[in-house]
């Protein structure tokens, strides 16, 4: 899907990670949805916005707003392409 690859190019491009760790974070975040349908919401952001969603997570301190990487999938979690 054009969007995916979109998704994928702009953590790369915008983030410290490869091809794989990009591809492997999409893979846990929508994990257990099955394949997403053309009229599907996701469809409705852009790629820069599910990339910033995708590898940031929001953490709230003192009543602030922070966004922190997440941590990159496990080896083991079955997200990771070739694994």
């Amino acid at each position: 899907m054009e969007l995916l690859q979109d998704i994928v190019d702009e953590m790369v491009a915008r983030f410290p990670v490869e091809r794989a760790e990009a591809i492997a974070r999409i893979n846990w975040h929508w994990r257990g949805q099955g394949p997403l349908a053309p009229g599907s919401l996701v469809f409705h952001q852009t790629a820069d916005f599910w990339a910033d969603r995708i590898y940031h997570e929001d953490v709230y301190e003192n009543g602030r707003l922070f966004q922190i990487p997440r941590p990159a999938p496990a080896a083991d979690s079955g997200c990771w392409p070739g694994r």
